[in-house]
């Protein structure tokens, strides 16, 4: 059974398999009359007003296909079906569309591995702890400097009993998020087979198992410097560094481990890092949408490339105080016949402007 609550889970990426194969079997069906009523009444609440260009229902219910199937083939879908009757309709395909294909992603890359062998649950070594999470779900440790750690199943973190050196060090094989406690005569530093993460004071995820081909860094708060491994150590003893990528909130960084590669680009979910520039919990009425580009910019910490001139006629009203960034951006380009990409960190809107 399609319950709204089911959809909210695909869409923050905590489906299970099995939940996944029943969205996909009720796709196969010709009608979807329970997702359209549930869609029509997530678009009346952001109580939109401006109607989609002609052509793009076709174009969403192909994207909401397609991230649900994991497949390129479409069906062709009846003109006369009850999805194509108007367009607050296809806005609200559109709307599920992207938070199905975030969801889709995030579920992907959420699925762990095998759970660790070697090692204890909790040991202890030479004044260090070994954590080894064997469960199934997150656990949450505590630092002798206050700093914590949620550490993810199928993961492993080793760290000394108590900090007594220069640098904070522990070692990590898995994905846990790090939050730090603020000490600039002592970074903290994470170790893994592949990634070097170096704060001062911050939050963060590190994803690195040895079971797969890359690392993966995302920052929620502060700045972080992310670069590979070499294996040795300076004359301290300290990890040696190379030159790395520094990551701001909402970034993150990926390395290949087998050529050491390291690519930034935007994390899968943005979130609100400076909560002083929403002006009115992105409630807009007939607003320019360079305005709304330019408060998404400032709220979310990311640049939104776009040509202001182009948009000057193109005003939007809408509600999207609850979605997340790219749906908002979804929304927002779908009712403009605007599209945009992700150009590393920068949305880079395409439009030609409104009449």
């Amino acid at each position: 059974m399609i319950t709204r609550d089911l959809l909210d889970r695909f869409r923050a990426g905590h489906c299970t398999p099995d939940e996944v194969a029943t969205l996909r079997a009720y796709f196969d069906q010709p009608d979807t009359p329970t997702l359209d009523d549930l869609l029509a009444q997530d678009w009346q609440y952001a109580d939109a007003t401006t109607p989609l260009p002609n052509g793009a229902s076709g174009r969403l219910w192909q994207r909401l296909y397609v991230s649900v199937q994991g497949s390129d083939e479409v069906p062709v879908r009846p003109l006369n079906s009850r999805r194509w009757v108007g367009w607050r309709w296809a806005v609200a395909a559109s709307v599920a569309g992207l938070l199905m294909v975030g969801g889709w992603l995030v579920w992907q890359r959420k699925t762990l591995p095998e759970p660790m062998t070697d090692g204890a649950n909790n040991s202890m070594s030479d004044g260090w702890r070994i954590k080894t999470n064997e469960t199934n779900a997150p656990l949450n440790l505590t630092l002798s400097d206050g700093s914590t750690v949620r550490l993810l199943p199928g993961s492993r973190v080793r760290y000394p009993v108590r900090f007594a050196s220069a640098l904070r060090t522990v070692q990590l094989s898995g994905e846990a998020f790090f939050a730090v406690q603020p000490d600039k005569a002592h970074p903290f530093v994470v170790q893994t087979r592949s990634v070097l993460v170096r704060v001062l004071g911050t939050s963060f995820t590190v994803r690195d198992f040895a079971s797969q081909p890359t690392a993966e860094v995302a920052v929620k708060t502060g700045r972080v410097s992310v670069s590979p491994t070499t294996g040795k150590t300076d004359r301290t003893g300290a990890p040696e560094r190379q030159p790395g990528l520094v990551l701001a909130p909402n970034e993150r960084a990926t390395l290949t481990v087998a050529n050491g590669q390291v690519v930034k680009a935007l994390v899968v979910a943005p979130e609100v890092v400076n909560p002083k520039a929403v002006v009115n919990r992105f409630v807009f009425a007939d607003t320019p949408v360079a305005d709304v580009f330019g408060e998404l910019e400032r709220a979310y910490g990311v640049t939104i490339q776009h040509d202001r001139q182009m948009l000057v006629n193109c005003t939007i009203t809408a509600r999207l105080s609850e979605q997340p960034l790219f749906t908002k951006l979804d929304m927002i380009c779908a009712s403009i016949g605007a599209a945009y990409r992700i150009d590393g960190t920068t949305v880079v809107i395409k439009s030609n402007g409104c009449e």
